[in-house]
């Protein structure tokens, strides 16, 4: 291999690494303090080497000046800050509804420190954080953002420029996307703590003495508790069956 052939080639090595670096600082459970630096950055380049040959021919040559290859690497980076942000969202999916499932069924005041141990949220929450990196290897779909990443070296070229056709208007998107698939996941909870309520309310005005509210939160927490048991399967279910389609409307 002639010395032009090797450095062209080390360059598309380090666009791909970079992108791939960028996308695994963000992404739902990669992308958590707790997961340690080694780790991401050994995955990092083992998945660069896989997927350098896939994309090889969508790379662009070698660069004459020094400042062009830096630029590059830097627009490469913020590309993959960009796609780890629009994934992490369909993971905040599950947090955001898990926080609505702790509110209705009396838990959101237990809380535990997260995973980077730099914050504290509800246990459910925690919970529900684990699901995302567990479910997309147990059913397969972590082959999703794999090709959304190499779709992404066609339709975000690796250029000079982020060139990503309304990247504020994908975010907002995906931000929608998002909270309205969180919505949709605590329709049950919502709706039963919504009944649980007014049946109080309607009681407690018939005896108003005996502070129907306190004597009746063991009885939310213990059918919260059952109804989240019977409806965790289902959710997951849900959450992956949203997935795919939450991803293509990004463009990925």
């Amino acid at each position: 291999m002639t010395a032009p052939a090797l450095a062209s080639l080390v360059f598309g090595f380090l666009l791909v690494l970079t992108r791939l670096s960028g996308l695994l600082l963000l992404v739902p459970g990669l992308g958590d303090g707790a997961v340690p630096m080694p780790i991401r950055a050994a995955l990092a380049v083992a998945l660069a080497v896989l997927l350098l040959p896939v994309v090889q021919t969508l790379l662009p040559a070698l660069p004459a000046s020094p400042w062009l290859v830096a630029r590059c690497l830097a627009v490469q980076l913020a590309i993959g800050l960009w796609l780890g942000f629009l994934a992490s969202l369909v993971a905040q999916a599950l947090i955001i509804a898990a926080q609505l499932l702790s509110y209705m069924i009396g838990l959101s005041n237990v809380l535990v420190p997260d995973r980077s141990g730099t914050d504290q949220t509800s246990v459910i929450a925690q919970l529900f954080g684990l699901a995302p990196p567990l479910l997309l290897l147990a059913s397969g779909l972590y082959a999703v953002p794999l090709a959304a990443l190499v779709a992404s070296f066609s339709r975000l070229p690796a250029a000079t420029s982020f060139a990503a056709p309304d990247a504020v208007g994908l975010v907002v998107h995906a931000t929608s996307a998002g909270f309205g698939l969180a919505i949709r996941l605590a329709v049950p909870f919502l709706l039963a703590h919504t009944v649980w309520q007014v049946l109080i309310g309607a009681a407690g005005r018939l005896a108003p003495a005996l502070h129907l509210p306190i004597l009746a939160l063991p009885g939310q927490l213990l059918g919260g508790l059952l109804l989240l048991a019977e409806a965790v399967p289902l959710l997951m279910h849900l959450w992956l069956v949203a997935l795919p389609p939450f991803l293509s409307p990004a463009g990925l």
